[in-house]
């Protein structure tokens, strides 16, 4: 008849090691599947501590997935199975397409573009300095001014009727409107931007 050999084991409860074990004594917990072993001898034949011997509850298992904790230092690492390793990582600084991106180009699609752009709403750019000549994107407040003078004119050619005095009077009056904003902008090159806002 054949032998058969067993070990202490704890079914069920609590995880861990047992509270004790006689030295060289076996002792396998299935609630987080560890085998200790009793390691010493008091003198008595008890074990002078109980340490995990096996188990993947207490070491790393090759296929089931585990947290392991704690500061691990190897002392060789084969270097096929390092570059392997870094061959499927990207490297710290690299490019993508923008349809690798999620939601990139919708991001995009949604910006003016820089050449001729169709803005909507109420877009604001910044008032230009008096006497810039330049290039740059900038509101004109004193239209505003010039604006408010000629409602003036009309306003006055209203109260003097649509006579022909009133008429000429209103032409010099615009004049006089016109020669005033530039003189408050010091720019003469302005004047051509109101020859043609003369009132007809």
């Amino acid at each position: 008849m054949a032998n058969v050999i067993r070990i202490k084991r704890r079914v069920s409860g609590t995880s861990g090691a047992p509270a004790a074990l006689k030295s060289a004594e076996l002792g396998h917990n299935e609630v987080d599947d560890t085998r200790y072993v009793g390691k010493g001898d008091d003198g008595g034949g008890n074990a002078t501590s109980v340490i995990a011997l096996a188990g993947k509850g207490a070491f790393v298992d090759r296929s089931s997935a585990q947290t392991v904790g704690g500061k691990k230092t190897f002392s060789a690492v084969r270097k096929s199975q390092f570059d392997a390793g870094l061959a499927v990582k990207a490297a710290a600084s690299h490019g993508h397409a923008i349809a690798e991106i999620t939601s990139l180009q919708t991001t995009l699609d949604a910006k003016a573009p820089l050449a001729s752009p169709a803005l909507t709403g109420v877009p604001t750019a910044p008032t230009a300095a008096g006497g810039t000549s330049s290039t740059q994107i900038a509101t004109w407040v004193p239209a505003t001014i010039w604006d408010g003078w000629v409602s003036h004119v009309v306003e006055d050619h209203s109260q003097m009727g649509h006579t022909l005095g009133g008429l000429q009077h209103r032409i010099e009056l615009s004049a006089v409107y016109r020669d005033r904003l530039e003189h408050e902008l010091g720019r003469g090159e302005q004047s051509q931007r109101f020859q043609d806002r003369r009132l007809q």
